[in-house]
């Protein structure tokens, strides 16, 4: 059965991981930082209350990390599994910081 995917995703923030990037250290970096994407399945309407994905199936370390904007970064990371790309349709992506929120 094939599952119409959405066009685009719509970022929603979960708001403790908001409330953890976001807060400013005395030294004016980040608090935290994003070490890993999740990928999964599920395609829902999610809301920032949600603390994981509904049908994650790969997460994957970022390598590298930079900003594009004052207010946006680009993030590199490979999804492979055992040395082949991954062929499987995406409708929820995580960024998931260090302590794993």
């Amino acid at each position: 059965m094939t599952v119409p995917l959405p066009k685009t995703l719509k970022p929603v923030f979960q708001r403790d991981g908001l409330n953890r990037l976001w807060t400013l250290k005395s030294d004016g970096g980040l608090k935290d930082t994003v070490t890993h994407i999740a990928l999964g399945r599920g395609l829902y309407t999610p809301n920032s209350e949600m603390t994981g994905l509904q049908d994650e199936f790969m997460r994957v370390p970022v390598l590298d990390t930079y900003p594009v904007t004052p207010t946006q970064y680009a993030f590199y990371a490979e999804a492979t599994y055992n040395g082949s790309a991954v062929n499987e349709p995406v409708g929820e992506i995580a960024f998931l910081l260090s302590d794993g929120t």
